[in-house]
């Protein structure tokens, strides 16, 4: 921070260094953005499939429940 405070005092740019800094920054904050989303997504997608697995998993059930009253039946 001294170094630029000095740099300053000189006359010279440094802001070259700040904008590339704020450039890396912006474009991680994006990148974040992008895999949040994605996670977001994919959530939402396990969700789905969790649902569907129990649905699947019901109708199973109450197939061997009639199978079973079947067989106790014969």
């Amino acid at each position: 921070m001294a170094d630029r405070v000095e740099a300053l005092r000189e006359g010279k740019d440094c802001m070259p260094e700040l904008l590339e800094k704020e450039q890396k920054i912006n474009s991680l904050r994006r990148q974040l953005s992008t895999e949040k989303t994605s996670n977001n997504s994919l959530k939402e997608d396990n969700n789905v499939l969790i649902l569907e697995l129990a649905m699947a998993n019901e109708k199973l059930k109450n197939l061997q429940s009639k199978q079973n009253r079947k067989e106790e039946e014969e």
